[in-house]
């Protein structure tokens, strides 16, 4: 459980696998407060450092009250192994959320450049 204004995920510090929001909203900055995101309930992070093993590029900051699932990437990388069929469904799923979250970005951003 985290409270309004807690770091769950601080940029450039490791981190122990995925998350998953269960309760609550989090924001996801850079660089100590320039906001990147919002993410609600359901929805997963960590997803860029599960993929390439770097450390996190934002922090997430819950909004308010907020319940988190942690799994630790063992457990992610045991269940990709042993089972195939789920590693497809698995990664076709991180590619869907991270083409929405770049499509929301360029959307943000064609908006800032616009004369």
């Amino acid at each position: 459980m985290y409270a309004g204004g807690d770091l769950i995920v601080r940029q450039g510090e490791r981190i122990e696998g995925l998350y998953v929001l269960r309760r609550g909203a989090a924001s996801v900055e850079r660089d100590e407060g320039v906001p990147l995101a919002r993410l609600d309930e359901g929805e997963v992070f960590g997803e860029m450092t599960f993929i390439e093993t770097e450390l996190p590029s934002a922090s997430v900051r819950a909004d308010g009250p907020v319940e988190i699932d942690l799994i630790p990437s063992e457990h992610v990388i045991s269940l990709l192994v042993s089972a195939p069929g789920f590693a497809t469904r698995f990664y076709k799923g991180l590619a869907t959320i991270l083409s929405h979250r770049v499509r929301q970005a360029s959307s943000l951003a064609s908006s800032l450049w616009r004369p």
